[in-house]
């Protein structure tokens, strides 16, 4: 592979990376989302959600009416700009096969979608 970073699908999430270094090496890049406690905080409000662990490697796991349950936010992320002054709450919702997380950062609202396993 040429140097640069790769995407590729991957069996875990939609979207995986591996970045290639000049020398050769290479390092897989993960993606999780902006604000991983802000996403804990409004996933443990999600009905029948009983704890959320986040992993170093930028995936949740989920304990969801006993069942364990694992999280892996994509790479792709909706921006959306918020008029001046725009306030948005953060929130986490079913959405399909998939939680729909999203989270203001300044003056943009963040969207990012997590699929899941078991």
């Amino acid at each position: 592979m040429q140097p640069g970073i790769h995407f590729f699908d991957g069996a875990r999430a939609k979207r995986q990376a591996k970045l290639i270094y000049q020398d050769g090496t290479s390092q897989r890049l993960y993606p999780t989302v902006f604000s991983p406690k802000t996403f804990i905080e409004e996933a443990k409000k999600f009905p029948g959600v009983e704890s959320v662990t986040f992993n170093m490697d930028g995936t949740f796991e989920v304990m969801y009416q006993g069942q364990k349950l694992q999280l892996f936010p994509n790479f792709d992320v909706k921006v959306t700009p918020l008029e001046k002054y725009e306030h948005v709450k953060p929130s986490v919702k079913l959405k399909g096969n998939a939680l729909e997380y999203q989270v203001q950062q300044g003056q943009q609202l963040l969207t990012s979608e997590l699929s899941f396993s078991e």
